[in-house]
């Protein structure tokens, strides 16, 4: 016993003596010649568990040094593309802790001619060029186990609660099986569905983001993980059918089912529900494949990206319901298809305190809005794809859409003092239908040539747009002081058309001076028709018949552009540059039909990019980015026509509108160790813009503003952001915070004086996760300091806070029984009366798994256990602090049961989805 102890000391204090650590060199050389080989590729595998410890390559000279290594027993595989692999083993210890290998002469490849077979030593993880390839058979998995847990194996790779997949450091774009998308581009649709046994092997690399437009001036890479499968592995289906209920008000269910066979993969699927869950959210449509069902869409107008459904701003009944059909016709033709149908029903209560600062006085408004909205839309997508040759690839994808929307408006404002003394008030119900149908088609040719990576690349695209509405709008004003001003009452018949064309054509050539010195030129067409018809009709004799032409107009606008961009590329090992410019000609024809006003412009831009990458390794990057752009103003900020949707707000478009000029810098590092799995990261982004799109506002003296669009300079934005992420205690305990600082400035006009809005903000946040098996906690907590100023009046100029902890607990009991929770408080201090919110939002569900699979839930879930979910936000902006709340669905409880299955017979997650 004595002696057991003894030794058991010894061999601790061996390995956790920090003074010694291992170092392994040598130099690299070819078979016969005996010259150095550069970039050969140096793997060390620990031993006792096959975990890839470190990697390198050999310099120009051949040689390699890897320290800083535990002492322990390694097997250091040496690769070179034309020579079969050199493996030599290192026995650590107190004595041998630097092993200089001196010359290593690499063998040739060994091949039995007879038998017309490779041989070659399969590792656990080894470099194939740029390509990490795991052999799946290497990492033991429990039984049953699917793709995502052989992932959580891998050195390198991490897998969050999510099913989200960073590898070495950066977060894998896309999971392909056999080099194929497995029901559309989510990572987890594949990984949660194969078994892992199914996988020969699983290969990461890097790879030019074939969606970037023309327009694209960055270099940045995505992420690839490619599943290669077993031959017996190539077919099957999964899918999951659940419902939800009170038995009394609220329910939910949906059924999504795939099936897959080779290269064919149907997918069906519905959603019925009227509780926040609107739509199937990230994880679903992701898993699923459904890339058409994403609750977000780009506005060009605002260059970001906005929910389409309002999720979580209202009291929500949704349906939606559709088919996913894809398909390898023949070697080389593949046809992609889907058909949506969705019907949502939104009502939502909101209101707002405004308080406005003048120069010579203040005011407050009062507003409640009700509204009710109904929108049907029918969509079909088309993508085929046809390979002419191995080099020559053309894609054509039609796509058709067909919408109806039904709305009803409610807004009541009133205007008062700063004392509190009511002046006016204005109701306004506003009711509108509106049909419309898109019609748009795209095709694209990639061709490859034998030079290696000249390529040419081109695109064109149409579509055309169409849509109608007509409605009532009525508005009741009234007046409790005396005013010089007064507002009529309104009753009127809004009728309304518009129709949108686009033609898009670009070329892109690609073109290799050298090995370091790259080239790309492209030229970019586009042609754009807009019409918009606005009738305003007034009642006469108890029908719509009146034209009012102040709020009535029809207006054209068209635009060309023609664009060439140039570059060039400087590239080599650790960095690569790139310098390049677009040369743009924008004409632009805007034509009031009413009164046969033309103005024109046209506008040249000169856009430069500058775009540098460094790599110190290849888990450590630096990336600066400096870009300019040009964005045009829409046709809504065109047209000169009032809007006396709300007549305390009117908008008027200005046809003499210029277009916009952005200086864009950029600048991000982030460095991960693979072993260890710590990560950091920080960068920062500035934008400039010059003739930036902006607002004269004139208030009058009760209070109604009229914004007219107009151009102003001086308009900033910028960001500076940095963070980590350190996991302790083998993994087990991950400690993440960041910080950040966001500013901008923004000027406008109010009653003919300059007026400029700053908005200064710091927030950080520090979050403890504990993932285990059977026990999954985070905790969290985030702090956000804003600071605004404004110009025209200091009253404006008043800080405010939001403060939250959120906390979030999965436990599994015996008998597959699983507690899930997670609550959220939020503090919101400094803000008008009324509106310093606190409240916290707990929701919690208990459930258990039935059956030899797992695949059969029973849950209970309750939301919001407190009754106090609300939303509630500040806004600052110009010369106006807003506070508003808004009522969506509060406290509820539902029974839900689940129902997994897919023909791998693998167990299913214990969590519900």
């Amino acid at each position: 016993m004595l002696r057991k102890t003894f030794l058991a000391v010894l061999v601790l204090l061996v390995f956790t003596t920090k003074a010694q650590r291992l170092s392994i060199q040598g130099t690299v050389q070819d078979t016969a010649a005996k010259q150095p080989l550069q970039n050969a590729v140096i793997t060390v595998i620990k031993l006792g568990d096959s975990t890839m410890i470190e990697f390198t390559r050999s310099n120009e000279k051949g040689f390699f040094e890897i320290k800083e290594m535990p002492i322990d027993t390694y097997k250091v595989v040496i690769s070179y593309r034309k020579f079969g692999d050199k493996i030599l083993y290192v026995i650590g210890s107190a004595k041998n802790y630097e092993v200089n290998f001196n010359n290593i002469i690499m063998p040739p490849n060994s091949v039995n001619l007879d038998e017309v077979t490779i041989f070659a030593y399969k590792d656990p993880v080894y470099y194939k060029g740029d390509t990490l390839i795991y052999t799946a058979d290497s990492f033991k998995v429990k039984p049953n186990a699917t793709v995502e847990d052989l992932l959580k194996k891998l050195p390198g790779v991490k897998v969050d609660a999510k099913g989200k997949i960073t590898a070495q450091g950066k977060e894998v774009s896309k999971v392909l099986v056999d080099g194929d998308e497995f029901f559309g581009a989510d990572p987890t649709m594949a990984t949660k569905n194969l078994a892992a046994n199914s996988v020969e092997s699983i290969q990461v690399y890097e790879k030019k983001d074939e969606n970037a437009s023309a327009d694209n001036t960055s270099d940045e890479t995505i992420k690839v993980m490619n599943l290669k499968l077993k031959d017996d592995a190539k077919k099957g289906y999964f899918g999951k059918v659940a419902a939800g209920s009170d038995g009394q008000k609220f329910y939910e269910s949906s059924v999504l089912l795939n099936k897959f066979r080779n290269k064919q993969k149907i997918s069906v699927f519905a959603l019925g529900a009227n509780t926040p869950k609107t739509g199937f959210g990230w994880n679903d449509v992701e898993k699923y494949g459904l890339d058409n069902e994403r609750d977000y869409s780009w506005n060009e107008d605002n260059n970001n990206f906005s929910l389409t459904n309002d999720q979580g701003q209202g009291i929500p009944r949704t349906l939606n319901t559709g088919i996913y059909y894809n398909d390898k016709l023949s070697k080389k033709t593949k046809i992609n298809s889907n058909y949506s149908y969705k019907n949502n029903l939104l009502v939502t209560e909101s209101t707002q305190r405004s308080q406005y600062f003048l120069k010579d006085t203040n005011y407050i408004t009062n507003n409640v809005n009700k509204n009710t909205s109904q929108n049907q839309n029918h969509t079909y997508n088309l993508t085929v794809t046809h390979e002419i040759d191995s080099l020559t690839k053309i894609t054509l994808t039609p796509k058709i859409t067909y919408n109806v929307n039904n709305s009803t408006t409610y807004a009541d404002n009133n205007f008062a003092t700063t004392e509190g003394v009511v002046s006016r008030e204005t109701q306004n119900n506003n009711s509108n239908l509106s049909t419309g149908y898109d019609v748009s088609s795209g095709l694209r040719l990639n061709r490859s040539f034998k030079k290696k990576d000249r390529t040419l690349n081109a695109f064109y695209s149409f579509d055309y747009a169409n849509n109608t509405g007509s409605g009532l709008l009525q508005t009741i004003n009234s007046f409790y002081t005396t005013t010089v001003s007064a507002l009529n009452n309104i009753d009127q018949k809004k009728e309304s058309s518009a129709q949108n064309l686009t033609h898009n054509a670009s070329i892109i050539f690609f073109e290799p001076f050298t090995k370091k010195i790259k080239s790309e030129v492209t030229y970019e067409y586009t042609y754009n028709a807009n019409n918009q018809y606005k009738k305003s009709l007034n009642k006469l004799n108890e029908d719509y018949s009146l034209l009012d032409s102040v709020f009535s107009n029809n207006f054209t606008n068209s635009k060309l552009v023609n664009q060439v961009k140039a570059r060039l590329i400087y590239e080599i090992k650790k960095y690569r540059i790139s310098i390049g410019t677009r040369v743009r000609q924008v004409s632009l024809i805007n034509t009031n039909n009413y009164t046969n006003k033309v103005f024109k412009q046209n506008v040249n831009n000169i856009l430069p990019f500058v775009n540098y990458n460094y790599n110190f390794s290849q888990n450590q990057h630096l990336s600066f980015n400096y870009n300019t752009n040009s964005q045009q103003p829409s046709i809504n900020q065109l047209q000169p026509l009032q809007n006396n949707a709300n007549q305390n707000f009117i908008t008027l478009g200005n046809p003499n509108l210029r277009p916009t000029f952005a200086h864009q810098f950029n600048m991000n590092f982030n460095s991960y160790k693979p072993i260890s799995g710590k990560y950091i990261w920080l960068g920062g982004n500035y934008v400039l813009t010059q003739n930036a799109f902006s607002s004269n506002l004139v208030y009058d003296s009760i209070g109604r503003s009229i914004s007219t669009a107009t151009n102003v300079n001086g308009n900033y934005t910028g960001s500076f952001f940095v963070g980590g992420n350190l996991p302790l205690y083998k993994r087990i305990l991950n400690v993440s915070s960041n910080l950040n600082t966001n500013l901008y400035s923004n000027n406008n006009i109010i009653n003919n004086q300059k007026n400029t809005t700053k908005n200064t903000s710091y927030s950080g946040n520090l979050q403890f996760t504990i993932d285990l098996d059977k026990y999954y906690f985070d905790l969290g907590s985030s702090y956000d300091y804003n600071i605004p100023y404004s110009t025209v009046n200091s009253q404006n100029n008043k800080a405010y806070t939001t403060q939250q902890f959120s906390f979030m607990g999965r436990v599994e009991f015996p008998k597959k029984i699983f507690i899930e929770s997670d609550a959220n408080y939020n503090i919101n201090s400094k803000r008008t009366n009324g509106y310093n919110i606190n409240y916290c939002i707990v929701n919690a569900s208990l459930y258990k798994n039935f059956g030899k699979l797992e695949n059969f839930i029973l849950a209970i879930k309750a939301y919001d256990i407190f009754n106090q979910n609300i939303v509630a936000n500040r806004q600052v902006y110009n010369n106006i602090i807003t506070d508003s709340k808004t009522k969506i669905i509060t406290r509820y409880f539902l029974l839900n049961i689940t129902y997994k299955f897919n023909s791998q017979k693998t167990k299913e997650e214990g969590r519900e989805d």
